[in-house]
């Protein structure tokens, strides 16, 4: 990173935002049926993103503040950061319970909430279910030189990747941004907003898309709030007032300073088709900040690729041997591209292949992993194979050699999947769902029962008596 003035930074303050009920990536981040865990804290090869945003930036910045909406973003992160001193060094404070029920967006939000804190200087912003990597001082200082009331972390896409999903920043040769377009529907308008005439040329061109990532001039955006466009956006019955499409698109419509930056790289993990190629980046190294605090905890990095924790690496269990001994004797594969957390347990002839493991997991003898990613304290049987799938937190595949279970391009929240199951293109298994006599289940959901939900309720009943 470029040795900056210490100075950059000094009156720099970073809101993370936890602020969604975490629906698109339901049910891979449910604890029950009728609870989520907020995506900041879903894992990304042993650290939530949220945690990893706040040890990036601890040896510069010292004061974080964090949006929240919603009981399980509030009482979760609060729980697990605390005030921050004692685990990162650094002051962590919350948005008021009363503030988060005024919530009405990611824009109004923002505006909302650097006003009550009466914030001077500049805050960095950052989505803390997303992955950043970038020279952050160097971010700050154009930012500043640029005299912008908002500077955007932007990022370089395919052209076709962002139909339907992100919309196209256009910018000036200084960097500024002179036009936000919505989200194209299809190909036809995007090749309508990139001013194309073939639509062969998209598959060449690629254009900056917003990450989610901001700098924000703080004394000039509380003067945004006194605008009339801007109050009158603010109000309820005004409609979401988001931070994009809302609240920036408005300031470049109305000539005010809006920039935008290209970062080093970003992971979206919005969605859990997006979580799991991002994973998959992750385990390609593509995110040095990962690397760098695997290796900080002492994780083996083996050849192939595979991070492996030193726990799991060294331990041997009831007389069975270690997973060095299972790898250097080849009782197992493990690679390429492999993360294996702490106090997981792989028996024989278990293959796991461009795949995370998640902490105090086991994976039964023959099993077969590919391009997966794997929750804590999940436990998978006997030559049972996932591909391609996402297995939230408590999974359990019951398997077998005489009926084993296959998971393929699926998803799954905390369930008990019976023996001789075949789960194929599944974008949801809710915990709750009720297993029928199908032995295939494919491009179905399956939701929660009735039933298992008044369970749920039930227990917090008995619970609360």
């Amino acid at each position: 990173m470029a040795m900056l003035e210490e100075k950059t930074l000094d009156d720099v303050v970073v809101i993370l935002t936890s602020a969604g009920k975490g629906t698109r990536n339901f049910p891979i981040n449910l604890y029950s049926p009728t609870s989520m865990i907020p995506k900041g804290l879903l894992r990304v090869l042993g650290t939530p993103p949220s945690e990893l945003q706040i040890r990036q930036l601890m040896g510069w910045l010292k004061n974080f503040f964090i949006i929240t909406q919603y009981l399980e973003n509030d009482d979760m992160l609060s729980n697990r950061f605390g005030d921050g001193l004692g685990r990162f060094g650094v002051n962590i404070n919350y948005s008021s319970p009363l503030e988060d029920l005024l919530n009405n967006g990611s824009g109004e939000s923002l505006l909302r909430n650097i006003l009550e804190q009466k914030y001077g200087g500049h805050s960095l912003v950052l989505a803390n279910d997303n992955l950043y990597e970038t020279d952050w001082p160097e971010v700050v200082r154009f930012h500043k030189e640029k005299g912008a009331v908002i500077t955007v972390m932007a990022t370089l896409m395919g052209a076709r990747e962002t139909i339907g999903d992100y919309g196209l920043l256009q910018v000036d040769e200084r960097g500024r941004v002179v036009r936000i377009t919505e989200k194209p529907k299809n190909e036809a308008e995007l090749v309508k907003t990139l001013g194309i005439d073939d639509p062969a040329r998209l598959g060449d061109i690629q254009v900056r898309v917003n990450t989610a990532g901001y700098v924000i001039d703080n004394p000039a955006f509380k003067d945004l709030a006194r605008e009339d466009w801007v109050r009158e956006k603010m109000k309820k019955e005004s409609g979401e007032f988001d931070m994009a499409g809302g609240l920036i698109k408005g300031c470049v419509e109305r000539g005010i300073p809006v920039y935008a930056t290209l970062i080093d790289n970003w992971g979206d993990l919005g969605t859990n088709v997006k979580f799991l190629a991002t994973v998959e980046r992750a385990l390609g190294r593509e995110y040095p900040s990962i690397d760098s605090l695997l290796s900080k905890r002492g994780y083996h990095h083996l050849k192939n690729n595979v991070w492996v924790h030193p726990e799991t690496y060294l331990a041997t269990r009831n007389g069975n041997p270690s997973l060095k001994e299972l790898i250097e004797t080849k009782a197992v594969e493990i690679g390429p591209n492999v993360f294996i957390g702490r106090n997981v347990e792989i028996g024989k002839g278990a293959k796991i292949r461009y795949s995370s493991v998640e902490k105090r997991g086991y994976i039964g003898e023959e099993a077969n992993i590919s391009h997966s990613v794997i929750f804590p304290t999940c436990r998978i049987g006997k030559r049972a194979r996932i591909d391609r799938s996402i297995l939230g937190l408590r999974v359990v595949v019951n398997s077998s050699p005489e009926n084993p279970t296959v998971i393929e391009s699926s998803y799954l929240g905390p369930v008990v999947v019976p023996a001789g199951i075949h789960i194929i293109n599944s974008p949801g298994v809710y915990p709750g769902c009720e297993f029928g006599p199908d032995r295939v289940i494919k491009d179905r959901v399956l939701l929660p029962s009735n039933a298992a939900v008044m369970r749920v309720v039930d227990s917090y009943t008995r619970r609360e008596a």
